[in-house]
């Protein structure tokens, strides 16, 4: 392994022919360029305005101090911007791209590539593989090309995109809200009292401990409130009724946790303005094989149908709010 330093002047730090070791670069001060070669090296840009280029092999890649430019290659590269405004590529390969505290600019090229976002002005350009966000921001919208999204600690409201996303907030303790926007999303709530909403596509919602609300929005969708008393909330009649959309199915309805099916934000005349009653003629409740189905019939309106998967016990006097 060979060892490389700079000093604090402009430096080009490359390893020579045949380029197979695995290096250590050090810029030190100055705007430097530094090549890694074929090895998998670690390059230390260091303070000034440096170009760091990893090459072939599994490299690691630290900016520093600067405004910084940092090119993996090949290969399954880390890089790591700092506090200015970085521009990190990563190239071939599952990166992983964290430009630091600076808005900056994250390329992440062919392969899965995992992304750390820190401030509201980073930018990720993404066209290629399962790739993945980690938020730290307060709100966070996945972009283009992107599938997965986890908050983190101060991460707290989190948006899919038009992809089949996995969403969750694995690192924010507290209160988060997860929107999976327009493909056939999952969302994962851990813990908190979370709002989960899918919206439009098949999705898959696991509300996880604490008491969770979840909204499967459009089309059939597939519900699991786990621990605590949650609330499977419904905005519109049309989010679960019999028909070629197909309709929702709760996976795991327990009164005795204290869950609820939410109808009370339903809009029964979504042609007008401001919200009108909604009326119910009758509630059907009844078993058919292994589950459980809720049928709401409503004045002047579709039938809704909510399946309860095991069949479980449901008091519609208590269990159901209006």
């Amino acid at each position: 392994m060979g060892i490389y330093y700079g000093d604090n002047s402009n430096n080009h730090l490359w390893e020579p022919y045949p380029k197979t070791e695995s290096d250590k670069m050090f810029g030190f001060g100055g705007n430097d360029f530094i090549e890694g070669g074929y090895g998998n090296d670690s390059l230390y840009g260091g303070s000034g305005n440096d170009q760091v280029n990893g090459d072939e092999g599994n490299d690691i890649l630290y900016g520093e101090s600067g405004i910084d430019t940092l090119l993996g290659g090949e290969g399954n590269d880390w890089l790591y911007g700092q506090s200015e405004i970085d521009r990190l590529e990563g190239g071939n390969g599952n990166d992983v791209l964290d430009g630091g505290t600076g808005a900056d600019w994250m390329f992440g090229g062919l392969g899965d590539d995992y992304y750390y976002v820190d401030n509201v002005g980073d930018y990720i350009w993404e066209t290629d593989g399962w790739d993945a966000v980690a938020s730290e921001v307060y709100s966070y919208t996945l972009p283009t090309g992107v599938e997965r999204l986890n908050l983190g600690e101060n991460g707290v409201i989190g948006y899919g995109n038009a992809l089949n996303n996995l969403i969750f907030d694995y690192g924010n303790v507290g209160v988060s809200y997860l929107y999976g926007g327009y493909g056939n999303d999952t969302l994962w709530g851990y813990t908190g009292d979370d709002f989960l909403a899918g919206e439009w596509g098949n999705d898959t919602i696991y509300g996880g401990d604490n008491t969770d609300t979840i909204a499967g929005g459009a089309n059939s969708d597939t519900l699991w409130g786990e621990g605590g008393a949650d609330y499977f909330t419904y905005y519109d009649r049309s989010e679960s009724i019999n028909n070629s959309y197909g309709w929702d199915i709760i996976k795991d309805f327990n009164r005795w946790e204290g869950d609820k099916i939410d109808l009370s934000w339903l809009d029964a005349n979504l042609n007008k303005s401001g919200s009108q009653a909604f009326t119910v003629d009758h509630f059907n409740y009844y078993s058919w094989g292994n589950n459980g189905y809720l049928e709401v019939y409503t004045i002047g309106g579709s039938t809704m149908l909510i399946e309860l998967a095991g069949a479980p016990q449901l008091n519609i006097a208590t269990d159901i709010i209006m």
